[in-house]
């Protein structure tokens, strides 16, 4: 299962989501695998916010990218203009809010349980990417 969600694009190159102001607990889906029966809460070493997420982004690939909030109606007007379906721009925009409201900031060992080793941190993940030429 992919573990991210591309919300439609904007033209000023602004990151514009609803409700994502409080940091949050990210992790990299590489690495990941399958373990049956097993449940897992994955985050990252520390929680950040969508906007230190941007300008992490922002300064690996030398380009001009930052995070604009947008009130959730419009986000799913958008979001429903670029062909997403009603029911899943309602659902993504719900999920955002939650996230901005600090649902996701804690914590957890869990990439470690499962991977063994400890969680890449946003920053690696970030600077791996560019490295490989991916947001070229």
């Amino acid at each position: 299962m992919k573990a991210d969600a591309t919300p439609a694009r904007s033209r000023s190159r602004a990151q514009q989501l609803p409700g994502t102001t409080t940091a949050t607990g990210s992790v990299s889906r590489r690495g990941a695998a399958c373990h049956s029966g097993r449940v897992y809460d994955l985050t990252g070493p520390r929680a950040i916010s969508v906007g230190e997420a941007a300008g992490m982004i922002a300064r690996v690939t030398g380009r001009t990218i930052r995070h604009v909030g947008i009130d959730p109606v419009a986000f799913v007007e958008r979001q429903v203009d670029a062909g997403v379906a009603p029911d899943v721009a309602r659902l993504l925009t719900e999920l955002l809010v939650a996230i901005g409201n600090g649902s996701g900031a804690a914590l957890s060992d869990g990439v470690e349980r499962a991977l063994g080793r400890p969680p890449r941190t946003f920053e690696a993940f970030v600077t791996h990417t560019a490295a490989a030429g991916r947001w070229n």
